[in-house]
């Protein structure tokens, strides 16, 4: 369990543990029978890599975002 410092109202620090995170299932993970969708995280650097292959153009976030998760679904579905 990881630890977390917080201040109290008289202005004293008190550490509080916290529970670990539990991994979420997505419902697009649940619709697909339970094939396993690709990660916030995954979608983020693949649409980062996107932009910079685009030559780094702003306004175009949404995009590469969508192509991103397109892109990361279509290859975790063939992968199973």
């Amino acid at each position: 369990m990881a630890t977390r410092k917080t201040r109290t109202t008289n202005g004293t620090a008190s550490e509080t543990k916290t529970p670990p995170r539990r991994k979420r299932t997505s419902k697009a993970s649940i619709a697909n029978g339970g094939s396993v969708s690709p990660t916030a995280d995954q979608i983020r650097v693949r649409a980062y890599e996107l932009y910079l292959e685009r030559g780094g153009g702003h306004g175009n976030d949404l995009d590469d975002w969508f192509a991103a998760e397109r892109e990361l679904s279509s290859a975790a579905s063939r992968s199973t």
